[in-house]
């Protein structure tokens, strides 16, 4: 039997049925159909959960929260009446979302998706997704956080989410002052992305002012340590090179080019050097912050684009590689915080305009550019349009 529910749901499966004889049943469920079918096997994983019941009726309800639109019964052993099925839901209180009224249909059809995709995604921390893994990743946060002060007014569960990493203590061979990528969650093979710490940094900014009785002293020993773990990997020209782990710019090919000296990256810890400065009026930080903004001007800017990175030759200097993802001008953009005004960026500002549309090509004036995904580059994207 394949049951529609209309549209995703997020909760606890509950379903009752008289068993005539003891019967095998087993649920797979997914958030879309595949030539007509729940295929079992999407995203790499199985959504089934399986029952042997005696004969009588059952009343049921799963132990763990799961997230799909389809469902499909099967029964392969016995037979039965199922009298009902249905989704105990698990999200965020609707009754404390903000109204608000759109004269527009569509736009309310898009306000009303996007409440729904906030409500399922946060609970008690924010999660990557509530169907494939109820997991609190950062650098998601940084968006879900302002979602959850726009829709409700406050930052309750930004508050544990921040707290979470803030009493983080380091194990599973996380080096000291590095955060992990997604907790709470264990990394037993000590894997972390170096870049999402930053984007920790990113939240912290906007989450102190969200946030007025939050004093800033509490999360000094967190910044500092982050430094420190990064002021090792500085290289001659006071830029990041050969960030080990997970590093991670964009879902896309820019997400290949982040060795030796990734620009994108080095772009992101010009940004926290300046939001740490500025927390604790920190003046060498500040310095250092205009300094790497000076550098990598100076060394990924070709008078056209930012280019994504630069590799160590055989001299042992570093090269500009030719590679340019789109993804690298909108960090250029953001976390150098370059002025629309300054002519020597008029060409950029223009593409970003008119030129980096979803249908566009994937050349512009004869030259390939890695086309954007969503994470990060049409999030950054739409911060800066």
């Amino acid at each position: 039997l394949l049951i529609d529910m209309g549209c995703n749901q997020t909760g606890f499966i509950q379903f009752a049925a008289q068993v005539a004889s003891q019967a095998r049943i087993m649920i797979c469920f997914d958030e879309k159909l595949t030539d007509g079918i729940i295929n079992p096997r999407n995203v790499n994983m199985v959504n089934l959960i399986a029952y042997t019941l005696p004969a009588g009726k059952h009343e049921l309800e799963s132990f763990e929260v799961y997230g799909f639109r389809y469902a499909c019964i099967f029964v392969t052993e016995g037979s039965l009446k199922l009298q009902s099925f249905s989704v105990r839901e698990y999200a965020y209180p609707p009754s404390l979302i903000r109204p608000a009224k759109f004269e527009d249909p569509a736009l309310k059809k898009i306000y009303d998706a996007a409440v729904r995709s906030f409500r399922h995604n946060t609970v008690d921390v924010y999660m990557d997704c509530p169907t494939r893994e109820r997991a609190g990743w950062l650098c998601d946060s940084y968006y879900t956080a302002q979602v959850e002060y726009a829709l409700t007014g406050n930052n309750s569960v930004e508050r544990a989410f921040m707290d979470n990493y803030r009493f983080y203590t380091p194990k599973w061979d996380i080096p000291k002052g590095m955060l992990p990528m997604c907790y709470p969650a264990d990394h037993p093979n000590g894997n972390y992305i170096p870049q999402w710490a930053m984007w920790y940094i990113l939240e912290l900014e906007g989450f102190l002012k969200r946030s007025p009785d939050v004093d800033a002293e509490s999360y000094r020993t967190l910044c500092y340590d982050l430094l420190a773990y990064f002021a090792a990997y500085e290289n001659e020209d006071g830029l990041l090179e050969k960030l080990p782990k997970w590093n991670f710019v964009e879902w896309s090919k820019a997400n290949d080019w982040v060795q030796d000296v990734s620009y994108p990256t080095n772009m992101l810890y010009c940004k926290i050097c300046k939001i740490i400065g500025k927390l604790y009026n920190d003046t060498s930080l500040i310095a250092k912050s205009q300094n790497l903004r000076d550098t990598v001007c100076k060394k990924s800017f070709n008078g056209t684009w930012f280019v994504d990175h630069a590799v160590r030759n055989e001299q042992g200097a570093l090269e500009n590689a030719p590679d340019i993802s789109e993804v690298c001008q909108y960090y250029a953009i953001r976390f150098l915080e370059l002025d629309k005004a300054d002519q020597q960026y008029a060409s950029l500002m223009d593409a970003v305009l008119t030129k980096f549309a979803a249908d566009r090509s994937s050349e512009i004036d004869g030259i390939y550019i890695e086309p954007a995904n969503a994470l990060m580059g049409i999030y950054l994207r739409m911060e800066i349009l």
